[in-house]
């Protein structure tokens, strides 16, 4: 004796809704992306790209509430100057203040380079990009974190000197100053990127680096 096999289809099953062109080919739907997949990219290189982010925005604000603490002594000592039409302490304040901003501006260069390197390198190392143009890149972000580090050590000292003049303290005085010198920091770069400054400098990296590892690139 034969029994009969029931086939049931359950109605919790989702039913895949596919496209038939009119060449009969099948399209299956595409998921959709989320807000997550937007800003977070998939694989090792988006993993790096994303670790990359973070760390130029931590350069950005350590320099900003840091480097601003030390050059808020010299900011003030500019701005007394200058309400005083006091020309030698004017001049002596500014050099001062350019010295402590220096400094801030070579401790950024050497992180984001070391940050650009990371990133870069992988590029290199996995095809995506030729060493010449991963050794630009690098020498490029070094120089553009410089002049970031610079603006926001000064920007951060303004914005601490303007906060505490309007009677801000505590919490909100580091946060608005933060805020402040990483604003002044990426304006420094943004500012130094649309120069021709930066482009003559961009284009003899460039074909020095292309020359240098022309060997690799083979």
């Amino acid at each position: 004796m034969t029994t009969p096999v029931t086939m049931a289809t359950s109605a919790a099953l989702p039913v895949r809704r596919q496209t038939v062109s009119a060449a009969g080919t099948i399209t299956e739907p595409q998921a959709k992306m989320s807000v997550l997949d937007r800003f977070v990219p998939s694989g090792r290189s988006g993993l790096i790209d994303s670790a990359s982010m973070v760390g130029r925005l931590g350069n950005a604000a350590h320099t900003a509430v840091k480097g601003g603490a030390e050059t808020l002594p010299q900011v003030q000592g500019v701005w007394n100057a200058l309400k005083s039409f006091d020309v030698t302490n004017l001049w002596s304040g500014i050099q001062a203040l350019g010295k402590s901003a220096l400094t801030w501006g070579t401790k950024s260069a050497l992180f984001q380079g070391a940050i650009s390197l990371v990133s870069n390198g992988y590029r290199s190392m996995t095809g995506q990009q030729s060493w010449g143009t991963t050794g630009t890149k690098v020498v490029m972000d070094t120089t553009t974190g410089m002049v970031g580090g610079i603006g926001g050590a000064i920007a951060g000292g303004i914005g601490t000197m303007a906060l505490t003049a309007l009677g801000v303290a505590g919490g909100p005085l580091t946060i608005g100053a933060a805020l402040v010198g990483m604003g002044g920091y990426f304006l420094a770069e943004r500012f130094f990127k649309s120069t021709s400054v930066y482009k003559k400098v961009q284009s003899t990296v460039s074909s020095i680096m292309n020359d240098a590892f022309r060997p690799l690139n083979k």
